[in-house]
C-alpha cells in the first residue's frame, strides 16, 4: 500500500510540475484544478425576485396593524405625494403570514385598488365582487399583486367599500372568494385618496 500512494504522489508532482510550465493563466489554474482535483463549488442560483412597491407596502403595513385595526394609511409628504391604505384580511381560519392584503391608492395622482397576495398563483386574471360591483382584474408578472382598472373603475370600487363596516370580497378564484376586510371609517382614509387624486 505505501509503494501505490509514494507512486501517486510522485506523479501528483510531477504533473504538477509539468502545470507550472503553462503561460495562461486561466489554463495553468485548471492544469492544477485537475491535477489536485479541486473541487469545483457549485453555487446554485437563486432567482432573485422584486415585487412591485405597492406590493411592499402591503406587506409592510400588514405587519404594523394589530388585530383590533381594520386599515391602516401610509402618505407621502405634500399635498399631491402618493397615499396608501392597506386593508389585511381578518378571516379567522388564517395566519398572519397567509394574509392578503387589499391595497387601495392614489400613486402619482392616479387611483388604484390592489390585492397583494403572499404567495404566487397562476391565475392571469380573475373576477372580482364588491357589493355587487363585478370587474375583472388581472395579475403582475408574479403572481402576487392583482390590479383592477386604474382609475374611474378603481374610484367606483372605493366608493362601494364606504356603505359598510364589513366587506367580504367575492371571486371566480379561491384564493380571493371570501376574503373578508374590517371597513370601519374607510371614509376618513378615502377622503386623503380622494384629494390626492381630485375625485
Amino acid at each position: 500500500m505505501g509503494g501505490v500512494k509514494g507512486e501517486t504522489v510522485e506523479q501528483t508532482v510531477q504533473m504538477a510540475q509539468q502545470c507550472r510550465d503553462i503561460q495562461v493563466r486561466l489554463e495553468r489554474l485548471a492544469c492544477f484544478d485537475l491535477v489536485f482535483k479541486t473541487p469545483v463549488e457549485v453555487v446554485p442560483k437563486t432567482k432573485m425576485t422584486y415585487y412591485s412597491p405597492q406590493w411592499n407596502h402591503a406587506m409592510k403595513a400588514r405587519k404594523s396593524l394589530t388585530a383590533e385595526q381594520g386599515w391602516t394609511l401610509e402618505a407621502e409628504l405634500g399635498d399631491k405625494g402618493n397615499a396608501w391604505i392597506a386593508l389585511p384580511a381578518k378571516n379567522a381560519n388564517m395566519t398572519e403570514e397567509q394574509r392578503p392584503v387589499l391595497l387601495l391608492s392614489c400613486i402619482k395622482n392616479i387611483s388604484r385598488v390592489e390585492l397583494a397576495l403572499p404567495e404566487q398563483v397562476k391565475d392571469a386574471r380573475i373576477q372580482v365582487s364588491i357589493r355587487k360591483a363585478t370587474q375583472v382584474w388581472r395579475s403582475d408578472d408574479y403572481g402576487v399583486l392583482f390590479s383592477s382598472g386604474r382609475g374611474i373603475p378603481a374610484i367606483e370600487m372605493m366608493k362601494s367599500l364606504t356603505k359598510s363596516s364589513h366587506l367580504t370580497l367575492r371571486s371566480n378564484a379561491r384564493f380571493a372568494d371570501g376574503l373578508q376586510f374590517n371597513t370601519h371609517n374607510l371614509e376618513q382614509g378615502l377622503s386623503v385618496l380622494r384629494e390626492r387624486c381630485s375625485w
